[in-house]
């Protein structure tokens, strides 16, 4: 795997800074993956909310608002503490040291906070300006007042990211739904196609609609974002995940999260999509590495910790990806959608089918949520050789998968789970494709060893190791 370059870019500013600097209101910026909402006092990496406490954030603030320029140890605390007396040294220390541990940032090689002794400290990294609320009024940038995004524009696009990050098939939905309406009013706003370009890669992911459908939205969406902003790296993700999927071109999609890498070598996704292509090569010790640092990265990031768990399972480390897979879970309940099938094969791996049985069955009583993971079920309940209720549950998904789409991967899984070979071979292929992303895994999936002797994926198969040996 090429090494990620270290890159730093020259310093720029998107629209009026200086004045931007000058307000005291709400406003919206953008450095690496974070954003900082001064409104709602909230720090958002990949729209993950961060947590960080209120002096520590108003210092962050500051210092950003000044972006490149120094701003001195007395006027740092009189913003944090403008009515209080405190010893300057301790309390300053303590803040910017709580800053950078949610920024991972070095005091020695620094990339965001700059320590200049007693002068004080000054904000290096590159910042944008990507929002003002509407209470903040124009005549404040009376030089370049369309250089800002309308307030009410960015406003739906954060509470489409918000939906977004749920997890949910209702939740991606309505994202979808609010993009679109961002784009309604203004066709040419870049961070709305990569909204829908990732919303479109999660519904393929999750198997929410038909696989390569979804992700030949997510490629036409991302390229529409990155022909107004070529360097728009919310939109390089998808793109190449959609091209590795829709024309098998494992080369272009590693560019592409290498160029993302570039622009922002701390975006989890881009790792985690890296760790993918490493999986489905069989390298399952780089594939690890690679989730492990996304998930550092992003440690609240749902897609992260759910390819943690299963780069675990494929990695046969049966009893670690039921720990993550639970974790993910409790941490996230939008993320049973994609963990559960990971915790299932994890549980049957080590024989706890029963136990397999009663968390799927607790959890798919949201059947119009979860449908996706019946296959799951129908596994589970052959392993414990109830194997008519296995075939119900097979009948079941199969009359339904035309209104509410499920994994063609897992369902030819659930026919092999019950002996039923041909029905198995059927499904693996429709699979491979319709581009459903788990058949990228079938070399290293420990439930799908005996595929090999099917002939309709014997060609498929022969790819997957051809790629392992390049």
């Amino acid at each position: 795997m090429a090494q990620i370059p270290e890159f730093r870019r020259a310093s720029f500013v998107k629209g009026n800074m200086s004045a931007a600097i000058a307000m005291t209101g709400p406003v919206r910026f953008r450095f690496c993956s974070y954003v900082i909402d001064s409104e709602s006092r909230t720090l958002l990496e990949n729209d993950t909310v961060i947590p960080l406490q209120p002096k520590p954030f108003l210092l962050l603030e500051a210092l950003v608002r000044r972006h490149c320029q120094v701003v001195s140890r007395e006027e740092l605390a009189k913003i944090l503490w403008p009515d209080t007396y405190v010893q300057i040294d301790q309390g300053l220390n303590a803040a910017v040291k709580k800053v950078r541990g949610v920024l991972k940032d070095d005091a020695k090689s620094p990339r965001y906070i700059e320590t200049l002794g007693s002068r004080g400290y000054r904000f290096i990294c590159p910042v944008e300006v990507v929002g003002v609320a509407a209470s903040i009024p124009q005549e404040n940038n009376p030089d370049n007042p369309q250089a800002l995004v309308p307030s009410s524009l960015q406003e739906q696009v954060v509470r489409a990211r918000y939906q977004l990050s749920q997890n949910t098939r209702s939740s991606i939905t309505k994202a979808i739904a609010l993009f679109k309406e961002v784009l309604n009013d203004d066709p040419n706003h870049a961070p709305a196609y990569a909204g829908l370009a990732n919303a479109y890669m999660m519904m393929g992911d999750m198997n929410l609609m038909l696989p390569q459908a979804a992700y030949e939205a997510a490629r036409t969406h991302a390229r529409r974002g990155l022909e107004l902003e070529p360097n728009l790296l919310d939109c390089m993700v998808p793109l190449g995940w959609s091209i590795l999927l829709l024309h098998r071109d494992w080369k272009t999609a590693h560019d592409w999260m290498e160029r993302a890498l570039e622009i922002n070598p701390r975006h989890s996704l881009a790792f985690t999509i890296m760790g993918r292509m490493e999986m489905m090569r069989g390298r399952r010790a780089e594939a690890l590495a690679l989730a492990r640092h996304a998930r550092f990265l992003a440690p609240l990031s749902v897609v992260n910790n759910v390819a943690l768990a299963k780069f675990l399972y494929f990695s046969l480390e049966f009893e670690a990806a039921v720990a993550q897979a639970t974790q993910t879970l409790e941490m996230n309940h939008g993320a049973r959608i994609m963990v559960l099938p990971v915790l299932c094969g994890s549980l049957l791996a080590l024989g706890r089918t029963k136990e397999a049985i009663a968390v799927l069955s607790a959890h798919l009583e949201d059947q119009e949520e979860l449908s996706s993971a019946l296959p799951s079920l129908a596994v589970s309940l052959a392993y414990d050789d109830r194997m008519q209720e296995a075939q119900s549950v097979i009948r079941k998904t199969e009359r339904e998968f035309e209104s509410r789409p499920t994994s063609s991967y897992l369902l030819s899984i659930a026919h092999r789970a019950v002996g039923d070979k041909r029905q198995a071979e059927h499904w693996m292929v429709r699979a491979i494709q319709e581009r459903n992303h788990c058949s990228i895994y079938l070399a290293v999936d420990p439930h799908a060893r005996d595929f090999t002797d099917l002939e309709g994926v014997k060609p498929w198969m022969e790819w997957l190791r051809h790629l392992a040996a390049a």
